[in-house]
């Protein structure tokens, strides 16, 4: 019999989030052995509730099975806890899930560069923007980029990755077929498509306020680090980075705006000991002493994202139509970034250096040349907008 339903058992058991999974983990024996051992030998272990011998005995591999079944129907993979896909760092975690289940190519995360990105669900223009490029440049690298798939930063980091034509994991507080956030529907689709969906949480099992807080050790867990992008003082993200920390992981932070009330959570991080990073490269640079198994050739498929990204930001920038006609032959590729930055938004020169990656006397010269022709206006305070 497939040692995953007993994994399936023991998490119906248990519950999720369980520290004394831990103990049953840690044991040279198989599950098996565990659920054959009984009652007498799991009350001697003087470490488990009655409530939970209850239910130790009251679940059945039949209940699993039924899962199991349903599971195949959707198409999910059911990953247990001693299967060779189970994501390596997540078992170093102190209660790893029994079982995972899984939409898409879970074997994405194993052997590279892990790193999640999070923030506030009502995050800023400029914040979306950041998690944006931040996953992008790291995933056209090759780094797997994982968030909760959740509106604000998760979603701006998912499709960052997806432009990249990178991959990306999205890990749910509920099933994964429960229909929580429909707005993010296809996200989640696209998630699938282009790396995997996680949920410890079976087909069905319904959205509840606690699953997010044990949702967020699983974020922190799978990864090597965790960027903050964005976060108020009472948000999401800092569990997510107090989980990181508990783990041993790394926490990194994007720059704020001291004005900004969603910079609140960043200082106290800071203040922590996270990192500050200025762009990817510094999380590349960061661990570039670990050495990961060789992966495919990246050549062609950096042409590929070079390609989309040179369409993306020709078919995003806006133009008056009576500046078209310099369109193709005295834009310049630097100028076409800016005006993709803008877009409907008003940024202080500062914001659109640091989207940008422009020097200062560069990003200068160019937006004193959009304002000459007309392209961008320019308001008080050095904010710079579209001229629509």
């Amino acid at each position: 019999m497939q040692d995953v339903l007993y994994w399936i058992w023991l998490q119906r058991s248990l519950n999720f989030g369980n520290h004394k999974v831990r103990f049953v983990m840690s044991s040279q024996n198989p599950i098996k052995d565990f659920y054959d051992s009984g009652e007498r030998v799991w009350a001697s272990y003087g470490i488990f509730k009655r409530n939970e011998l209850e239910n130790l005995q009251k679940y059945s591999l039949t209940d699993a099975q039924l899962v199991l079944d349903k599971c195949k129907r959707l198409g999910y993979n059911v990953i247990g806890f001693s299967d060779k896909n189970y994501p390596d760092l997540l078992k170093r975690i102190d209660n790893p899930p029994c079982v995972l289940y899984a939409k898409g190519d879970i074997t994405c995360v194993n052997s590279r560069l892990v790193i999640s990105i999070v923030g506030s669900r009502s995050a800023s223009y400029f914040g979306s923007a950041m998690a944006f490029k931040t996953a992008y440049d790291l995933a056209s690298e090759d780094v797997l980029i994982v968030s909760g798939g959740a509106l604000g930063i998760d979603t701006a980091s998912h499709k960052g990755a997806i432009a990249a034509q990178g991959q990306t994991v999205g890990i749910l507080a509920c099933g994964i077929d429960f229909p929580y956030l429909l707005t993010n529907e296809n996200l989640r689709n696209q998630i699938s498509e282009n790396g995997v969906l996680i949920s410890e949480y079976p087909p069905g099992y319904p959205m509840r306020n606690f699953n997010f807080y044990l949702r967020n050790r699983l974020i922190s867990g799978i990864s090597h680090g965790t960027i903050v992008v964005e976060a108020g003082k009472k948000s999401g993200a800092l569990v997510t980075a107090n989980f990181a920390a508990e783990q041993n992981r790394d926490v990194f932070v994007t720059p704020v705006f001291a004005e900004n009330p969603l910079s609140e959570g960043i200082f106290e991080l800071i203040e922590d000991g996270a990192k500050v990073i200025k762009d990817s490269l510094d999380i590349k640079k960061y661990y570039s002493n670990i050495n990961f198994p060789p992966r495919p050739s990246n050549l062609q498929k950096r042409s590929k994202q070079l390609e989309f990204q040179e369409s993306q930001v020709s078919q995003s920038c806006v133009i008056p139509q009576e500046h078209r006609q310099i369109e193709h032959h005295e834009l310049t590729e630097n100028m076409k970034i800016i005006i993709n930055v803008l877009d409907h938004n008003k940024l202080h020169i500062d914001e659109i250096k640091i989207l940008t990656g422009f020097k200062t006397h560069i990003l200068s010269t160019l937006l004193a040349q959009l304002e000459l022709w007309g392209i961008i206006n320019v308001l008080p305070g050095r904010v710079y907008q579209v001229n629509l």
